[in-house]
């Protein structure tokens, strides 16, 4: 009899801690990050796989004119896959259709992460027509290919990213924003 209760203990035991280790590793909702942006949780299903993942949009900018800012953020988690830094160009009227040759499209971009402590985490520059233009719906990513716009996160660091945009003619009257994205790679989440 007592080692029947002792099998019933260890089988409740072995269940409590199989539903915790699938609450904190798929179903808890990611913290949101500290700092300037908007925050979103992408994370999703895609069939029985919890596909994790977040964006964060900063404020929208006019692609007519030049830009330069700064916006800082901390805390944000990393859900075992890099993190992207994109400029993204809101492209309404759709003018750009994905397979367009980008290019020839003038302006220059440079975008950079750093450390709280200066350290230079991204650094890419260049005209806009030597970006990679990532399309989804009626939007653009502009991103470096070989990794060069993409980190993990690291969630106990502050982090400041910078852009500077010179404005390219072929762009005017749209508007871009800067974006960090990383995970919901599978359940279609990441194009909300």
């Amino acid at each position: 009899m007592s080692g029947s209760r002792n099998r019933w203990w260890l089988l409740i035991i072995v269940c409590v801690v199989v539903v915790a280790v699938f609450y904190f590793l798929y179903v808890r909702p990611i913290p949101p990050p500290q700092g300037d942006g908007t925050f979103q949780d992408l994370s999703g299903w895609a069939g029985p796989i919890r596909d994790r993942g977040y964006h964060v949009k900063f404020p929208e900018f006019d692609l007519s004119l030049p830009f330069q800012s700064e916006y800082r953020i901390s805390g944000l988690q990393n859900v075992g896959d890099r993190c992207g830094l994109y400029l993204v160009l809101v492209d309404a009227k759709g003018d750009w259709p994905w397979e367009r040759d980008h290019r020839h499209v003038g302006g220059r971009l440079t975008l950079r992460l750093l450390k709280s402590n200066g350290e230079v985490v991204i650094n890419v520059s260049g005209p806009l027509g030597a970006f990679i233009w990532w399309g989804f719906k009626d939007k653009h990513a502009l991103y470096q290919k070989d990794d060069r716009s993409h980190f993990y996160p690291d969630p106990r660091l502050e982090y400041m990213v910078k852009i500077d945009y010179r404005p390219a003619p072929e762009l005017h009257g749209m508007r871009g924003y800067v974006y960090l994205n990383t995970g919901a790679k599978y359940s279609g989440s990441r194009y909300r």
